[in-house]
């Protein structure tokens, strides 16, 4: 999972390694932290499943985080690193009062494969193409300096 912010990477967790009476706690930020190693995108393995938070989802998988991109841009990194593939499947869940009719789409957006309310799945066909990394162009200059893996990138070009 990311680090809030994405300001220390990435958290890797190995549950083998936990208790069962601490998974419930590492699936906290706070216990992710200290159950779970932080680590640069090349230490991870291959992600098979992206989930996702959403404050809205439309039926055709478009979605709205909470308004800062961070989801974007870890899956912007991933895709740069190989983590993902455009086929790697993206899952979210929200409440039937969180579906509407349509979300504008930007291009550094990606949809969704599947979704879930309480009582439904909402699978999507998808439409558009998700973005192949990190659109530079389109991304803020603070943004690139305030988050260390997107610097990295950035002077790497």
């Amino acid at each position: 999972m990311p680090t809030p912010r994405l300001k220390q990477g990435f958290v890797l967790i190995d549950p083998s390694k936990l208790d069962s009476n601490k998974i419930a706690k590492a699936c906290t930020i706070a216990g992710a932290l200290k159950y779970g190693k932080i680590v640069h995108p090349e230490e991870l393995p291959q992600i098979e499943l992206i989930v996702v938070g959403s404050v809205a989802v439309s039926k055709d998988g478009a979605r709205v985080g909470k308004g800062e991109g961070y989801a974007e841009l870890e899956y912007a990194i991933l895709r740069t690193y190989k983590k993902v593939t455009r086929e790697t499947p993206i899952f979210s869940s929200v409440h039937e009062l969180q579906l509407v009719e349509w979300i504008p789409v930007e291009p550094f957006d990606f949809t969704l494969d599947a979704f879930f309310t309480p009582k439904r799945r909402f699978d999507v066909t998808r439409e558009k193409a998700r973005p192949e990394g990190v659109l530079w162009e389109l991304l803020p200059q603070e943004k690139i300096r305030d988050i260390p893996l997107l610097k990295e990138l950035y002077n790497k070009l």
